[in-house]
C-alpha cells in the first residue's frame, strides 16, 4: 500500500474527524477487535495533535490504512484485509475490486461468487475462502500451494499451475482440473473417502503431462479424463467411475479385474489406443464395463 510522505496538520485533523464520524455512526462494519484498535489509535492521534506533538510516518500509515478499510468496507480481520490487498496487488486489481467481489458472511471466512485469476501472478489466496461457483487459477505459475479451509462449490481449475500438494481440508463440489500440473506428484495424502466425502470431487481431469503417476486404490468418480498422459502407470484397483475418457496413455497396458466403469470413451486412433481398446473389450465381456464409445 502506498503511503503519503507528508500530510499537513489541517488534512490530518480533517481525516480524523471524517473517520471518527464514520465509525461512530456505524457506517462501516468492523469486527470488535478492529473497531477497538481504530478507536484507540484515533484517540492517540487526536491527543498528539492537541498537544502539538510530532506526527510520525507510522501515524500517517495508520490513517491511510483506515481510509483504505473504509473504502473497501466489510468486517474483515487484519489478516484477511492484508491477504485481500496482496491478492488485489498481485492480480493487478484495485480496491474497488475487493469491495465489489468479496464479502464476509461468517467469521473467519471470505466469500466470493466467481473468482477468475487465470494467468495472473498471484502467489497465495486468503485462508478460509469460499467460492460459490468456479475458481479459475489456470496458468498461475507463481502459485505453489492452496490455502487451508478452501471451499469451491463448483469447479476448481488448476491447469498448468505449480501446485505441489492439495490441502487435506480442501472441498471441491464439482470438477477438479489438474491437467499439466507437473509439480503435483500424488493424491496419496488425501484418503480415498475424503476424495468423495470431504473434497466431494465428481470429475477429475489428469490430461496432459500431469505430475501424478498413480491414483488411490478404490477411487470413485463421476468422470475421469486421461488424455495424452504419459506418466500415469495404470488404473487403481477397485476404481469405480461412471465415465472414463481416455486416449494416448502409453504407460497403461491393462486394467485391474475389479474395476467398474459404466462408460469408457476412447478416441478413434488405432496406433495410440489399440491396447486400451482391447482391454476395454475384454472387461466388457466380464461385465466390468457397460458401454464402449469410440469418438
Amino acid at each position: 500500500m502506498t503511503v503519503k510522505n507528508e500530510l499537513q496538520p489541517g488534512e490530518i485533523i480533517q481525516d480524523l474527524q471524517n473517520i471518527g464520524e464514520i465509525i461512530k455512526e456505524g457506517n462501516i462494519q468492523l469486527t470488535p477487535e478492529v473497531k477497538s484498535y481504530f478507536e484507540e489509535m484515533l484517540n492517540r492521534l487526536n491527543d498528539k495533535l492537541a498537544n502539538r506533538e510530532p506526527v510520525y510516518p507510522k501515524d500517517i500509515e495508520f490513517i491511510e490504512r483506515i481510509k483504505t478499510w473504509i473504502e473497501i468496507g466489510g468486517s474483515y480481520t487484519f489478516k484477511q484485509m492484508d491477504e485481500l490487498l496482496l491478492l488485489a496487488e498481485e492480480a493487478k486489481k484495485d480496491k474497488k475490486w475487493i469491495r465489489d467481489m468479496f464479502r464476509t458472511d461468517e467469521p473467519q471466512r471470505i466469500t466470493v461468487k466467481n473468482l477468475n485469476l487465470r494467468w495472473s501472478g498471484v502467489t497465495r489466496l486468503p485462508e478460509g475462502l469460499t467460492v460459490e461457483f468456479a475458481l479459475n487459477l489456470e496458468g498461475c505459475k507463481s502459485l505453489k500451494e492452496l490455502p487451508t479451509k478452501l471451499e469451491v462449490l463448483e469447479d476448481l481449475f488448476l491447469m498448468g499451475t505449480n501446485i505441489n500438494n492439495l490441502p487435506d481440508d480442501l472441498i471441491v463440489m464439482g470438477s477438479l482440473e489438474l491437467s499439466d500440473c507437473k509439480e503435483l506428484k500424488s493424491l496419496e495424502n488425501i484418503p480415498v473417502e475424503s476424495l468423495q466425502e470431504e473434497l466431494n470431487i465428481h470429475n477429475l481431469d489428469l490430461s496432459g503431462h500431469a505430475g501424478i503417476t498413480s491414483l488411490p486404490v478404490g477411487i470413485k468418480l463421476n468422470s475421469l479424463a486421461l488424455l495424452n498422459n504419459d506418466v500415469i502407470t495404470g488404473l487403481p484397483e477397485g476404481m469405480d467411475v461412471h465415465t472414463l475418457i481416455i486416449s494416448n496413455c502409453p504407460r497403461i497396458s491393462n486394467f485391474p479385474e475389479d474395476i467398474r466403469i459404466k462408460i469408457i470413451r476412447i478416441k478413434d486412433d488405432p496406433v495410440k489406443n489399440d491396447v486400451i481398446k482391447k482391454e476395454a473389450e475384454r472387461l466388457k465381456k466380464l461385465g466390468k464395463i457397460e458401454k464402449i464409445q469410440i469418438y
